[in-house]
C-alpha cells in the first residue's frame, strides 16, 4: 500500500475557496479505482494550511490517477490559489516482524 501525503499552502484570500475545491472532489478522488481512503486534515493554527492524506493500492494506481484528465483538470484550478507550491511524499510501509 502506498500512502501519499500532500501538504497545501492557499494564499489568504484562496483559502476558503481551495477548501471547498478539495471538499467537492473528495468522493470523486474516493471512488477512483485503486484509492481506498482518503481525508482532508486542515491546520489548528494556519487557516489556509491543509494536508491530504491518500492510501493507494499501488505506486501504479497512484500514477495512473495523477495522469488522469480529471486530475489534470482538478490541479490546473488548484496551483493558482497556492501561495507556494505542494509538497508531496509517497511513502510505504514494510512488514518488519520481530
Amino acid at each position: 500500500m502506498i500512502v501519499r501525503i500532500v501538504s497545501l499552502q492557499f494564499e489568504a484570500a484562496n483559502a476558503e475557496t481551495g477548501k471547498q475545491l478539495l471538499k467537492n472532489v473528495a468522493s470523486r478522488v474516493r471512488e477512483t479505482e485503486g484509492c481506498s481512503h482518503l481525508q482532508i486534515l486542515f491546520d489548528v493554527h494556519h487557516s489556509g494550511k491543509v494536508f491530504t492524506l491518500s492510501q493507494w493500492e499501488s505506486l501504479a494506481a497512484l500514477n495512473k490517477y495523477r495522469k488522469s484528465e480529471f486530475f489534470v483538470n482538478f490541479w490546473s484550478n488548484m496551483r493558482p490559489l497556492l501561495e507556494k507550491e505542494a509538497i508531496a511524499r509517497s511513502t510505504y510501509q514494510e512488514m518488519i516482524f520481530p
